[in-house]
């Protein structure tokens, strides 16, 4: 480096520089940044309610003096009508209007030079409403490392704008949050660092709301929360039964006493379900999204005064859209559950079928898609001829509908799928069962409509028997998709029936879990995992033993139906179904079960191994949890009886690893044995 001194001094708005390279020295003049004008602070942008004040304001260096321009799309200002100010640094409009909404923007002048400011922009609102919020965020209790999540819901003129806020301090994305200019906070990985209180504080031009705050803890337990509540009764009933939970696990649908209502999960409110123009729903067996002019719309379906009709809500059932009715047909019916698939655009598919009372009346099924403001639907017919009949009883969001038709003369069921192809015949296919055939009945379907649960027979050996089943296809649609795997569901060793074993009624999005019914001397809801690719390790859980065992039944005496399921933020599966309750005589009552998060770590079944035949004991291996809290037992009985007495042979802690238990004197008599996790 070569060495050298500096020195300067300011003159005629210079500086001049005295330099000394290795001996030599000379003056080097340099114009000065504060010679030239410069923008230090640009304006920013405003919005304003018609009627208003807007100030635009600039910062600026250099040489003095320094004269100021405003411009208004580029066009220099004049003082007067609503402008003052427009030669100064700061620019007023006063009474603004939706002819001052434009850009604005400052040139500073002095004797070397000039500079423009950045543009700002002049948004004027009118005839509209401050936000105010429907449905605050719930607080959230998660494994460490799980995923937790928050959502707001509100209304007022828009674009509405969201800001999350931690502890009062405002986020964004990055780290373990996402979603945080969004109604939806999305928290992956949660720790330590993200136990806190959160906010979402939501604006428009017209001013601005924060919600309450809602808390996320942390908690140890492995098998995560399992809870139980009853959906309240709209006033005056005693029975009610849910039957579609959004696939968020957010809203449930369904039926108290003979009105439809609408419950917004983790709160008290119950809504009873009538439209701006009178339609009293009196059966709800549907609901999911839609985004309409830029806001989230609920859309449910159902019957009122006996007709298909669906309804919309976009501030979660404080008010009421027109209904949208199909005012046509001899005797329509609908779907028992999930009789509505949401999207993400405006777009939303439902079903409903038309039953022929009269001897020479053909059934025929509907697959209808609602999209655009005011909400329209067209609707895919099909028609069977008697004494054929046909029914639907689920859709997914891409309008693949499934159900069965049965033969008039064999009474045989058939796996019927009707895929929506616009105005014209939906794409009829059949699908397959278990015993190789297209006999038996579609149930449910998840969302992309690749995944299909249902009942059929098994085959020769079971003879007309129903069991349930999950098959999966290929991405096909709309027409005949490639099966690709069908598979038994689980069940317990004590269900039994000579018609229909078990029936699956809903799924989740993504067709891992599934909920509905066992027959196991009596009905009772069941929640099916089929995430492991391999079949035989699927598993069933009885909904009221798995309440029982944990004591929050609650008020119920038993759950009966698992109708919906769906995933919430944090990742818990939430049940909606019903149940009875304890009275005498018992009352229906809906119900919802959430289990968060699923016990998945868990390696079922168990490996088994029985050394020398039954004397010299029975060991059973599995892989257990993390979590030495959780107690694994294994229990024996003798009788599958409805009432079972089970007795436990040997307990241990859960570690994490693999885990034995063993029977090291069986007895001398048939025996059942069973693993229980608690």
């Amino acid at each position: 480096m070569v060495s050298h001194t500096i020195n300067g001094v300011y003159a005629r708005g210079y500086y001049w520089w005295k330099c000394t390279f290795s001996g030599t020295t000379g003056w080097i003049a340099e114009s000065l940044l504060v010679g030239t004008p410069a923008v230090t602070q640009q304006p920013t942008n405003q919005n304003v309610v018609a009627g208003e004040t807007a100030n635009f304001a600039v910062l600026a260096g250099g040489s003095s003096p320094l004269a100021y321009q405003w411009q208004k799309n580029t066009v220099n200002l004049l003082n007067g009508g609503h402008y003052s100010g427009c030669t100064t640094n700061a620019l007023t409009i006063t009474a603004a209007d939706s002819s001052d909404a434009a850009s604005y923007r400052c040139v500073v002048t002095n004797a070397y030079g000039s500079v423009t400011s950045n543009p700002a922009l002049l948004a004027v609102a009118t005839n509209g409403s401050a936000p105010s919020i429907t449905q605050h965020p719930s607080s959230q209790s998660v494994v460490n490392g799980q995923t937790a999540g928050f959502a707001v819901l509100a209304i007022g003129t828009g674009p509405l704008i969201y800001r999350w806020q931690k502890n009062t301090a405002d986020l964004s994305d990055g780290g373990h949050c996402s979603g945080a200019l969004t109604a939806t906070l999305t928290i992956a990985g949660a720790d330590s660092v993200d136990a806190a209180s959160y906010r979402c504080v939501v604006t428009n031009v017209y001013g601005s709301v924060t919600s309450g705050p809602a808390t996320l803890t942390l908690t140890t337990n492995a098998a995560g929360a399992l809870t139980l509540t009853r959906i309240p009764t709209l006033s005056g009933d005693t029975t009610s039964e849910a039957r579609a939970i959004t696939p968020d696990g957010r809203w449930v649908a369904g039926v108290s006493g003979s009105r439809g209502f609408l419950h917004a999960v983790n709160t008290t409110n119950v809504f009873n379900v009538v439209s701006s123009d009178g339609a009293q729903a009196t059966l709800l067996t549907g609901v999911g999204y839609r985004t309409n002019s830029g806001q989230q719309q609920l859309v449910l379906s159902g019957l009122a005064s006996g007709w298909f009709t669906a309804w919309m809500t976009a501030d979660g059932g404080a008010t009421w859209g027109g209904k949208v009715q199909v005012v046509s047909g001899l005797k329509p019916t609908i779907p028992a559950a999930n009789g509505l698939a949401g999207t993400p655009s405006n777009v939303c598919y439902s079903v409903w079928t038309d039953e022929g009372p009269g001897a020479g009346d053909n059934w025929s099924l509907n697959v209808g898609r609602l999209s655009n403001s005011p909400a329209a639907v067209v609707w895919g017919i099909k028609a069977a001829t008697k004494p054929d009949t046909l029914q639907l009883n689920g859709v997914a969001s891409n309008g693949r509908a499934v159900g069965w038709r049965q033969n008039g003369t064999t009474l045989v069921y058939a796996n019927y799928v009707a895929d929506w192809r616009g105005a014209t015949t939906p794409a009829i296919w059949n699908s397959y069962g278990l015993d190789g055939t297209t006999a038996g009945q579609a149930l449910a379907v998840s969302a992309d409509g690749t995944s299909i649960f249902g009942i059929s027979p098994k085959g020769l050996a079971t003879g007309s028997t129903n069991y349930g089943y999950k098959a999966v296809f290929d991405a096909t649609f709309p027409g005949a998709a490639a099966q690709l795997r069908t598979s038994p569901l689980p069940n317990f060793p004590d269900t039994a029936g000579t018609a229909t074993l078990a029936m699956p009624l809903g799924c989740t999005p993504d067709g891992k879990y599934a909920v509905g019914m066992s027959y196991r001397s009596r009905e009772k809801a069941v929640l099916w995992d089929t995430t492991n690719p391999d079949s035989t390790k699927w598993t069933v859980v009885d909904l009221t033993d798995v309440a029982a065992a944990n004591g929050i039944l609650n008020g119920f005496a038993r759950l009966l139906r698992a109708y919906s399921i769906g995933t919430n933020a944090a990742g818990a599966l939430v049940i909606a179904g019903t149940g009875l309750d304890t009275n005498t005589p018992a009352n229906t009552r809906a119900f919802l079960m959430t289990v968060s998060p699923p016990i998945a770590p868990i390696a079922f079944p168990p490996v088994v191994t029985i050394s020398n035949l039954y004397p010299a004991g029975i060991k059973c291996s599995f892989l257990s949890l993390a979590n030495p809290g959780i107690i694994c037992y294994l229990e024996r009985t003798a009788s599958l009886a409805p009432v079972s007495n089970w007795s436990t042979v040997a307990s241990t802690p859960s570690t994490g690893g693999t885990v034995s238990l063993s029977d090291p004197n069986p007895s001398g008599q048939p025996q059942f044995y069973r693993i229980r996790i608690q």
